[in-house]
This record gives structure tokens, sequence and C-alpha cells, in this order.
């Protein structure tokens, strides 16, 4: 045994002691054991039923209750307060720290499965351990005749009850508690505010289906493979395997292109049907007597620009396909009646649709296929507004003339042709000369109607073997033009300035700020003095060219997702083609809209987003009418969107 060092108080001197272990008595810890576990046991079947108050009139405050415990014992107490569905009560002759907050509540609690096995099973446990059966026996006895007591009516009304007959207890409780239940969702009217959600929270097939008006979509046939079989379970013998091979279909062969003028005979879709033929001459010679109201300004207000552009909406007979493919090119008529609204798409279809048709087999939907290959600009001609103005990656520029009824050749060079050479965009200089990008030459030719369509009048090398994307011509100087690539260059020329084909030609101005491929690039429509671009780094930008430096920098830029993916075209800002300061762009953002824009203060303010329930899909290209309040999209499945 080890010694302890004790130092005397007051002396040097110190003293060895030998260390005495503490002992406890071995009865005295087992009667400690015993009574708290008694204690807590007690505790356990006291609180298993809480006590509730037995009088029977109303509960007010400082008036005296009987309180009946859970081990049938009533108490005299007094109520010091109350809450909703409990009050606090002071026992007479207790010690106020045993006051204790009782329900209030006359309903018994429902019966939840097996309470009484699952306490009865608990309280045997603990009596086994603590040898203490008799007490404790006692309690539960006088417990279980409490809740036979409580339960005595609910059992004469089972006995009466069809369903409860052959039932076991566990049934007969799950079946009240189903009961119960229903009641309770009866009374909250649970079915009905579920009904009501549902319905608003489910978008409705019928909305969210494409619209089945104009052109009918053609059904793909499904291929059906041969059953694949195991060898393994076909008994082991294993046969010849014989693959699937898909029969190769044939390469379609790529449509020549025909240098020559078309007629409508030739190149509309239904033209071996006289009726639907005779019903589209008779569509373009309303068309080619149409004229446009100069004077009148759809949207002329800016102070109420987006009250008025707000109040647009698109109805389930506002959209209709019009070409069977994805749409490249889009352009409105400025003519207010007929209403109508152009569209090109991958395959080299046109289609014309007359929006306020709706009689017609097709909606109003008109189609006519002038060139092989995706017809990616269109526009109506300055000269005739009625005429219609496509350039396809076939490489050549057509004139769709509504009066003669034919499609002439505006550009087609034969050598350039057989060079593979292929044409993207237009851009109308004065009435009789256009502005034509030649693909990944990096040149865009001028065209002039009077000389011919087979060469150009001049050829101006902007880019070294990249493609001008898009071309815009200046609305006041229209000896500017602008033009963006693949690699983030925007430059503005001057045609005055380019002397030869053979030299790239030196800009007047660089747009700054572009990191990847512009896709779209335009002036405004009736002064010149902004330009907005639209490119992959997801940016639209906004500059100010009222003056042409050598370089220029955004006046102001915004962030904006631009990522239409493989399957979508590209985005392309349009402005107003009367009123400066505004301008309209697609969305990739849910639910679907079309974004309109304000430039008026020199940034880019947005003024709205149109939505509707029918439309469902990216507008990747719109348009905005000269003269009514009518905002046209198109999508990448050939259908198009009208707001007015």
């Amino acid at each position: 045994m080890g010694k302890r060092k004790v130092i005397l108080v007051g002396t040097k001197q110190t003293k060895h002691d030998i260390k005495k272990p503490i002992t406890k008595s071995k009865n005295a810890e087992k009667m400690k054991t015993k009574k708290s576990v008694v204690k807590a046991l007690g505790m356990q079947l006291l609180s298993s039923t809480k006590s509730r108050i037995v009088s029977t009139t109303a509960l007010v405050l400082g008036m005296e209750v009987r309180v009946m415990w859970g081990d049938n014992i009533t108490y005299t107490g007094k109520v010091l307060a109350m809450e909703e569905g409990k009050c606090l009560v002071h026992y007479k002759g207790w010690n106020s720290k045993h006051d204790e907050w009782v329900i209030t509540n006359t309903k018994e609690k429902r019966n939840v499965l097996a309470d009484v096995a699952n306490i009865e099973i608990k309280q045997k446990k603990n009596l086994g351990k603590l040898k203490v059966i008799k007490n404790i026996k006692k309690g539960v006895e006088s417990f279980e005749g409490l809740a036979n007591s409580d339960n005595s009516d609910k059992d004469i009304e089972d006995e009466n009850d069809p369903e409860m007959a052959g039932l076991c207890e566990y049934e007969k409780i799950r079946l009240r508690n189903i009961r119960e239940r229903e009641v309770l969702f009866a009374e909250l009217k649970i079915s009905e505010a579920k009904a009501d959600l549902s319905q608003l929270f489910t978008p409705s097939q019928k909305k969210q289906a494409p619209s089945k008006r104009g052109l009918a979509s053609e059904k793909k046939e499904k291929e059906i493979l041969p059953a694949r079989k195991s060898s393994r379970l076909s008994g082991g013998l294993v046969a010849e395997i014989e693959r699937y091979v898909p029969l190769l279909e044939p390469q379609s062969e790529d449509k020549s292109v025909q240098l020559e003028t078309l007629n409508i005979s030739e190149t509309f879709n239904h033209s071996s049907d006289p009726v639907s033929l005779a019903h589209t001459q008779n569509f373009l010679s309303c068309l080619s007597k149409a004229t446009p109201r100069k004077s009148t300004i759809s949207f002329s207000n800016p102070t109420i620009l987006k009250s008025s552009v707000s109040s647009l909406s698109v109805q389930e007979d506002q959209v209709a396909k019009v070409v069977p493919g994805r749409i490249f090119s889009l352009s409105v008529h400025p003519a207010s009646s007929p209403l109508v609204v152009a569209v090109g798409d991958k395959a080299g279809y046109v289609g014309l649709w007359d929006i306020l048709d709706t009689s017609s087999q097709n909606h109003g939907v008109h189609l006519y296929q002038p060139h092989t290959r995706p017809v990616n600009c269109l526009s109506w001609d300055l000269a005739n507004t009625n005429n219609l103005v496509s350039t396809s990656y076939d490489g050549t520029t057509r004139l769709f003339d509504t009066d003669k009824q034919e499609h002439s050749l505006l550009y087609g060079e034969k050598e350039f042709l057989e060079y593979g050479g292929w044409t993207s965009w237009h851009a109308q200089v004065s009435p009789d000369t256009f502005l034509i990008s030649q693909g990944t030459a990096g040149t865009v030719v001028l065209v002039d109607r009077r000389v011919g369509w087979a060469s150009p009048v001049n050829t101006y090398k902007v880019f070294d073997r990249l493609h001008p994307k898009t071309v815009s011509v200046h609305p006041v100087q229209n000896s500017l033009f602008l033009t963006a690539n693949n690699k983030g260059g925007c430059y503005i020329f001057d045609t005055r300035y380019a002397t030869t084909s053979t030299k790239l030609v030196t800009p007047v101005t660089e747009l700054l700020g572009h990191t990847k491929s512009i896709t779209s690039c335009q002036f405004s429509s009736v002064t010149g003095n902004q330009v907005v671009t639209m490119a992959s780094d997801d940016k639209i930008r906004l500059f100010n060219t009222s003056t042409t430096p050598s370089t220029l920098s955004p006046q102001c830029q915004i962030k904006h997702n631009n990522h239409t993916g493989r399957w979508l075209t590209p985005f392309r800002a349009s402005w107003h083609p009367t009123q400066e300061g505004m301008l309209v762009t697609g969305s990739m953002e849910r639910p679907r809209q079309i974004e309109v824009w304000g430039t008026s203060s020199g940034s880019l303010d947005m003024v709205t987003r149109l939505r509707g329930e029918a439309l469902g899909s990216v507008c990747s290209l719109v348009g905005i009418h000269h003269s009514r309040e009518v905002v046209v999209g198109g999508n990448s499945s050939g259908r198009v969107h009208v707001f007015m």
C-alpha cells in the first residue's frame, strides 16, 4: 500500500502515513439502486396516462377543479393560468413545485396500435429485473382497469358494427384510425385542395403540345429491330451468329442549282393539286397589291412602350407550322393587310403565312422551294416591298416576284459555284444594288440587278479565309457596311475606299470587346447611330456609331445566355424597322419568352418579356412589324408564334 506525504502547517516536519482505501457499503449501494429504479419505473407508469381534469363545467381562472391521475386517484387543485387546450393547476396541500400543466380537452386520445401491449411488455421487463413484482403489478392492473373502463363504450359500438365482426383487436384499432382520418380529411377538405393545387402546378399536355396548325408534321416510321435471343438459354446449341446490319440508305444526291428563273408551278409544294395551286396564285395576287402604311409606326411613343408591349399576347390560333424544318431566316411583310410573315428553313423551303387566314386548309400557309440548301437570309425588296429577296447556302440569291409569281435570280456566279462556293447573307444598299457575303472566301460582292446576275459588279475582300457571317448597311450613309466573323472580329468598311479585290480592305472602324464568334451585328434601322451585336461569349453589346473612330469600345454590354447548341438556330437581334431605340431578341430562359429591349438611354434596358401558354419553345429569330404592334418569333421546328 502506498504512503502519502503529510506536511504539518507552521513546521518544516513531514509525516508519513498509510493511505486508507475508501470502502462502500454493499447493502447501501443495492438499496440506492433499487430505490432509483423503482422511482423511475413508477414515474413511467404514472406518466403513461396523463392527468386529466374531471370537472365538466367551463374552466375559469381561480376555480377549483378535480384532477384524476394515472393511478386513478383524484386530487383537488386550483387553476392558476390557462392556454389553448391546457391549464396550470396548483394542488391543495402540496408545494408549488408540484404545479403542472393539465390537458383540458375532454376528448379521448386516439388509440395507437399496441400501445397497451408495449407498455405492458416494458413494465414486465423492469419488474423482473427489480424484483418488485407485487407493488408494480398493482399499478399495472389499475392502469389496465382504467384503460378498459375508458374503452368499454367503444367495445359496445364495435359489437353493433358489422364491419368489426370477426376482426382481431389490431384490425379493429386500425379500422378506427382509418375512419378518424377520413372524417378529419373531410373536415379540412384536403381532397378538394389537392385537386386544385394539382391543376395549378401540373402543366396541361394540351397547352404544351406543339401546334397542329399550318403544315402537317411528317410522321416518322418506327424502326422495328429483330428480337435478340440468348444462345445459352436455347440449350447450349450456339447457332451461327447473324448480326443485324441495317440497310444503308442511298445517299441523297444534292440537287444541282438551277441558274434560271423558276415558276411557282415548279417550286410550290402542292403544284400537282389544281385547287391548292389556284389558291396560292390568288394569295400572291392579293399580296402584290398590298401597300404599306409609311406614316404609321408601331410602338411609336417611347414613354408608354412598356405598357403597349406588355399587352401583347399569343393564342393557340396565332401559332402555325410554316416550313418543314428548322427556321434559318424570318422577315415580316411591311403591309398591315394582309398580315404576312416569311420564313426560310434548312432544306431550302420558303414559307409565307397569312396570319389572319384561319379558314383555308393550311391556315394561310403557302410553301415553296426555290433553293436546295438552307435559306439563311430573307428581306423584302426596297424597290417593291411585295417582292421577297432570299439568300441561300446553295450560292444563289433569288427574288420572289409576287406579281409575276416566279423566283428570278439576283446572283448566281457559275464559276464560283463550280469552285464549291456558297453564300450566306445579303443586305440591300439601294433599290438596285445588294451586298452578298461569299462564305469562307472572306469576300463580300456588290451585285447590281441592272447589270445582271451572272457576275458581281465589285468584290471586297474583307477577311482572309474567314466567313463574313452577317452584313448590315448603314441606313443613312449607304457606303458604310458592317460585317463580322467567327473569330470575334467586327468591322465597319467603306466601299469608297475599296479599289482592288486582291488586297484586304482596310476597315474604317473596329468594334472591340468580342472574344468568340459573332452571330449577329446590325445597324439601327433609322439613323444607324447604334450597333447591337450578339456573340458566343454570352454577351449583348451596344455601340454608339454616331462617329466612326478607328476603334470603338462598347457603350454598354450585358450578360445573356447565347448558347443555343447544335439543334437551335443562333440568336439574332432585330431592330424595330421604323423606330429608333427598340430591339427584340430570343431567350433561353424558362418559361420560354421573347425579350424586348430599349436603347434610347444609351444602355440595354429590359422593357418586357413576352410570354404565353402557347409559347413552349425557344424562338431564335424574332421580327417586328413596321406599322402594327405585332412581334413574330420563329423556332427550330418550323413554327411561327405571333404576339399581337
